[in-house]
């Protein structure tokens, strides 16, 4: 199977959508700010991973080995460790943060997965006119 139609197959199964966004410094007015700005929106499936038998740590070769509750899958994109994503749902939103940088675990660049974890904060969604951004709102 060439990597197009396995694309186009692995496409089908990308039935969510979420925003990513970024850590980056803009300017407000005359004031320079460093918000988690909106950087786009992907096609991607959220999932959960299940706990492993001894818990949420595994070891490996003598080390400890943390798994992230949640999985996004994604077609190659620019995706980062540290980015936040807004998964939007029924009850409202979402918040995770990428882990780690994606890991390509199959053939060259034909998907992504990308280790996520919930954060539990309150966010307001800003448009300065410049950027939309996120505020922790208290």
């Amino acid at each position: 199977m060439n990597l197009t139609k396995s694309q186009r197959i692995f496409k089908r199964q990308l039935i969510h959508e979420v925003e990513i966004y970024r850590k980056k410094r803009f300017r407000e007015g005359s004031v320079w700010k460093e918000e988690f700005v909106f950087l786009k929106k992907i096609k991607c499936r959220l999932s959960t991973n299940t706990p492993s038998k001894t818990g949420d740590e595994v070891l490996t070769e003598n080390q400890q080995r943390f798994l992230s509750p949640f999985t996004l899958y994604s077609l190659p994109d620019d995706i980062k460790a540290d980015d936040r994503f807004v998964f939007y749902h029924s009850r409202g939103h979402t918040l995770y943060e990428a882990v780690s940088s994606p890991r390509n675990p199959s053939f060259l660049d034909h998907h992504y997965e990308t280790p996520l974890e919930e954060i539990n904060l309150t966010v307001e969604f800003v448009n300065s006119g410049t950027a939309v951004y996120m505020q922790v709102s208290s």
